[in-house]
């Protein structure tokens, strides 16, 4: 009886191993319908995503950006949540959400370090076959809500937390969708670029640390599409919560900006506000400024509000490089900056705006 106790002890651990390992990567996609076919891939005759299991279900992910590479599709790097390391292909340890970067506002890309949690079709990528497996991504996520501790673009030291929700599938969504339909080419054309998002959303935004004195917490809520949320104060956080019924075939889209922070910050406590001016390169890059992104251009130049003494990064993507610096503090990053280590040329001027007083005054109350 004791063998056979411990044989089965065995066999549980081995199974939920093995269901933490994930899906195989080798053997799993052909059966879900990857074709390992280059040429029927290259002529739209095989999909490029499928769904994990023949599964359309929407799964959600929760955990830590490690890396965003923003091009055609907007690609999150994420290192999963233990309760979202079902959604890894064995061997894999962090996963990419995907979805195309037109279709997501630039307030809510979120920047390495950033906690977040989407939901969206769990696929494989067809198309990034290698000896070792197709890759699972969320591709597209559904829903994105990222969790700033300290937000760059508040003048007054908040903390941010960004909803995007979008029935749009896009046509990655068509492409997943068709290829669970007998004949997946003749699908493409009629297939509706729409997906249900019905449901309950929750998020917790906590609050960042109290500064010398300051009021109370408030919290306030940037509305740029869909019905408003319910944001409840509590325990030194924000839950937020809302609740979606999508009409079927009816494209509809949430984007909300949370701030949640203290009143009456003291002006010798608000973050200090940088201005950057870039000199080149003269066509557009994205930019991403310590999580606001934007176009940086000549002709548009960014603003920043970063606490003080704490280190942060300026990333530039340009089509074939990603030029990253690094600075220990919003001081030390003062000045003329010049890079031309990657063939590119960038050249951006840092500046302080000393408007403390002012802001201070004009903090929400």
């Amino acid at each position: 009886m004791v063998r056979l106790a411990a044989a089965l002890a065995l066999l549980a651990a081995a199974a939920g191993a093995a269901a933490a390992a994930g899906p195989n990567p080798i053997t799993q996609p052909p059966l879900d319908g990857c074709a390992r076919d280059p040429a029927a891939l290259l002529q739209g005759l095989a999909p490029t995503l499928v769904y994990v299991n023949r599964t359309a279900e929407p799964q959600t992910l929760a955990g830590v950006v490690g890396a965003v590479t923003p091009s055609a599709d907007l690609d999150i790097a994420v290192t999963p949540d233990s309760a979202s390391t079902f959604l890894l292909a064995a061997g894999a340890t962090s996963l990419v959400a995907a979805r195309d970067a037109t279709t997501v506002p630039a307030f809510a890309w979120p920047e390495p370090g950033d906690r977040v949690q989407l939901s969206g079709s769990w696929v494989w990528n067809c198309a990034k076959w290698k000896p070792a497996g197709e890759r699972t991504e969320l591709h597209p996520f559904r829903s994105l809500w990222v969790e700033r501790p300290l937000a760059a673009s508040s003048p007054w030291g908040e903390a941010e937390g960004d909803l995007f929700v979008s029935t749009d599938s896009t046509q990655a969504g068509v492409v997943a969708d068709c290829a669970l339909q007998p004949v997946y080419v003749s699908c493409l054309p009629s297939q509706a670029q729409w997906h249900d998002v019905s449901g309950l959303y929750s998020f917790v935004l906590p609050a960042p640390p109290k500064p010398p004195g300051a009021g109370k917490l408030l919290a306030r809520v940037v509305d740029l599409g869909g019905p408003a949320p319910t944001v409840r104060l509590r325990n030194g956080a924000a839950t937020v919560t809302m609740r979606l019924a999508s009409a079927p075939g009816v494209p509809f889209v949430v984007a909300k900006q949370v701030f949640l922070g203290w009143t009456k910050v003291p002006a010798t406590e608000l973050p200090q506000h940088l201005h950057i001016s870039f000199r080149s390169p003269l066509d557009p890059s994205t930019c991403d400024l310590a999580g606001v992104w934007g176009l940086c251009s000549t002709r548009r130049p960014m603003d920043v509000y970063l606490p003080r003494g704490v280190p942060w990064r300026l990333a530039v993507y340009t089509p074939s490089e990603t030029i990253t610096h690094r600075f220990a503090s919003p001081v030390a990053s003062l000045g003329l900056h010049r890079d031309r280590s990657k063939g590119f040329a960038l050249t951006y001027v840092v500046t302080r705006v000393n408007d403390a007083l002012k802001r201070a005054a004009a903090q929400p109350r």
